[in-house]
């Protein structure tokens, strides 16, 4: 689990190891977000870092997660060193869910590969299945956070083909008529 797709080197935690809620709260989260704090995006969030610093502030991917939890003015470098700068804050229940949890796909398109395509993996490639932990207590662990989710995100393979997304779909449909 990362803070986002763009952060591939500082893991939060590996599920089912790290629960869904120790990854948003633990330790390595808190290690991210003081490098954040203290204005370092070294922290796996070297893309950001170059866009930012390129003056590029509206290219940034930071953009669509940081200001769900904060009013910062991304048009300006002064908003960002004014979020960098501060000491402290309450770490909120996340907005935004990205999922990549398969690459389960009946497509071989020639511009992707075995990653993002188990037909092509298997046919192209000639490789093995990629291993999928997620279970119905992966599910089960975001439920949780439903309420306070704006926005999910859905990667890798064809989405209508892999399980877990349909239940997590489910389980955002019967909190929805919950209401």
């Amino acid at each position: 689990m990362t803070a986002c797709c763009f952060n591939r080197s500082h893991l939060l935690g590996i599920y089912p190891r790290t629960s869904v809620k120790e990854a948003w709260y633990g330790a390595a989260a808190d290690t991210l977000r003081q490098y954040m704090v203290d204005g370092n995006l070294d922290g796996g969030c070297k893309l950001c870092h170059l866009a930012i610093e390129s003056g590029n502030y509206s290219g940034t991917k930071a953009r669509y997660y940081d200001g769900y939890a904060h009013s910062i003015d991304y048009t300006k470098k002064n908003g960002l060193l004014k979020w960098f700068g501060k000491q402290s804050f309450k770490v909120l229940p996340p907005k935004v869910f990205e999922f990549e949890l398969s690459n389960v796909c009946n497509l071989e398109c020639v511009m992707c590969d075995g990653y993002f395509s188990s037909s092509i993996r298997q046919n192209r490639e000639h490789l093995p299945p990629l291993s999928n932990p997620y279970d119905d207590k992966f599910v089960d662990e975001r439920a949780e956070f439903l309420p306070g989710i704006t926005d999910l995100k859905f990667l890798g393979g064809e989405p209508f083909l892999i399980d877990a997304y349909l239940k997590i779909w489910e389980r955002v449909e019967s909190h929805k008529s919950g209401y």
